[in-house]
């Protein structure tokens, strides 16, 4: 069985955000440390990210679509605009997850 190196951000669920710290690597600036996956959980993060990704994508449309014929109250575009943003940084950190080599 395989190991990788992989990082995780502390509290990100409870937060819905990453947290942005100083430093020089990506890792730093995530906020996140170092842990150690296996084959089966970097294969289950994978699947995970492509349908944050897939998601993601579908509500970009959707928003699109409602700033083109937009509700008479705009919370529904705020909302939607929210869970697009708290999934990028879901996306995000399990890209950093997957390929956490410093990109500096």
């Amino acid at each position: 069985m395989r190991s990788t190196l992989l990082t995780v951000v502390p509290g990100m669920l409870a937060r819905g955000a990453l947290q942005t710290l100083p430093g020089s690597s990506d890792s730093q600036k995530l906020g996140i440390s170092p842990i150690m996956l296996t084959e089966e959980q970097i294969t289950e993060n994978r699947a995970t990210l492509h349908e944050l990704q897939i998601e993601h994508h579908d509500l970009n449309q959707v928003i699109d679509h409602l700033m083109q014929n937009p509700p008479p109250d705009d919370l529904l575009i705020r909302r939607l605009k929210k869970r697009k943003l708290l999934l990028k940084d879901r996306i995000t950190l399990l890209e950093h997850l997957i390929e956490p080599e410093d990109r500096a």
